[in-house]
């Protein structure tokens, strides 16, 4: 029984569209990254990976990757560790993912996969410094076809922001200048952009943030601002039981790109935290560390960071399936096997 990063793909599917808010505002040369993480689960952690890992893309009936990762990163998983939603790594990228109904990945080619639409994400955080380098590596790496059907806003220290996405089997970049405002949700970029143009009034969660991005002016305090824009296009209250269960705003995070650190508040824990990067361990010889996303306390969260054990990553897992209606019925031993995976994963020596 395979579970792993397909059911994950799967579980994705089942999602109301309507999910998940980012954009990024310019303060002079600082770049100021915001995103929403809009699901019905709210468990979560916050996790510090290791450079110099060699880690293997887990793609069922596909070949997959196997590379070493470059850079260490700091990220958010809900589902598992090696599966983040967005993180940041240390050269300053950032990626952060939104569903888009209609995406088409590419058909299997010589290239090997890089499988769901999260492995994506941990793959370009360990491997690439710059947008660039991100829409580079689709000359050597896919998502393979029956992934999740996502689009990504990207966004480096040099200041490029781009929108990938992939229709009709190929990648599509909008970016730094034909990327006219930068905001993204959960239609096209091309599509939501038309339907701003046409009203700019609309309310549309696109809509009123391309508003506050242009809005914004230096001078203004652009972590504030971040968040209030993210208030500003949150989604509302969780739904009682037995009504199915909402999509609310569970997550906020605002990347200070420049300045490489990240802060993050919650709905059940709304005090901000912040963690900078700098003076992070990345080593691989030391172990992954961690956080639950949901800190009571605001503040620097760097000295609350704990190894981040199999049984920790086990229990994230057991908890997150367990609320997820197409994965609560999993053996414990495939949870088990699950949790197992990424402990696998070895130390290159030149990132000892």
């Amino acid at each position: 029984m395979k579970i792993g990063v397909s059911c994950l793909a799967a579980l994705l599917l089942a999602a109301d569209a309507s999910a998940c808010t980012t954009f990024c505002i310019r303060d002079g040369s600082r770049l100021v990254f915001g995103q929403n993480y809009d699901w019905y689960v709210a468990e979560g952690a916050v996790l510090v990976n290791k450079r110099g890992a060699i880690r293997m893309a887990y793609a069922p009936g596909d070949r997959a990757l196997t590379w070493t990762s470059r850079h260490g990163s700091v990220t958010f998983n809900q589902y598992g560790r090696n599966q983040p939603t967005g993180g940041m790594n240390e050269a300053g990228l950032v990626v952060a993912l939104m569903w888009v109904n209609g995406t088409a990945f590419p058909a299997p080619d010589a290239r090997p996969a890089v499988g769901g639409g999260t492995g994506w994400v941990q793959y370009q955080l360990d491997s690439a410094a710059s947008v660039a380098e991100v829409v580079a590596s689709d000359a050597h790496v896919r998502i393979p076809r029956s992934g999740t059907p996502l689009h990504y806003l990207v966004a480096d220290r040099g200041g490029e922001v781009a929108v990938i996405e992939f229709r009709e089997g190929r990648m599509v970049v909008n970016a730094d200048g034909p990327l006219a405002v930068a905001a993204l949700e959960n239609d096209f970029y091309a599509d939501s952009l038309a339907a701003y143009r046409k009203s700019p009034s609309a309310q549309s969660r696109f809509a009123r943030a391309a508003a506050r991005v242009s809005a914004y002016r230096p001078g203004m305090d652009p972590i504030q601002y971040a968040f209030d824009t993210l208030e500003d296009v949150a989604q509302g209250s969780q739904a009682i039981a037995p009504a199915p269960p909402a999509h609310v705003t569970q997550w906020s995070i605002v990347y200070d790109i420049d300045r490489l650190q990240v802060h993050f508040r919650t709905r059940a824990r709304p005090a901000t935290k912040t963690l900078a990067l700098a003076g992070l361990e990345f080593s691989c010889a030391s172990p992954v560390t961690g956080i639950d996303v949901h800190q009571a306390d605001g503040g620097d969260v760097a000295p609350r960071l704990r190894p981040f054990t199999r049984a920790d990553n086990l229990a994230l897992i057991r908890a997150t399936w367990a609320q997820t209606a197409m994965l609560k019925s999993t053996p414990q031993a495939e949870l088990e096997r699950v949790a197992s995976l990424a402990d696998k994963l070895a130390c290159h020596a030149a990132g000892r």
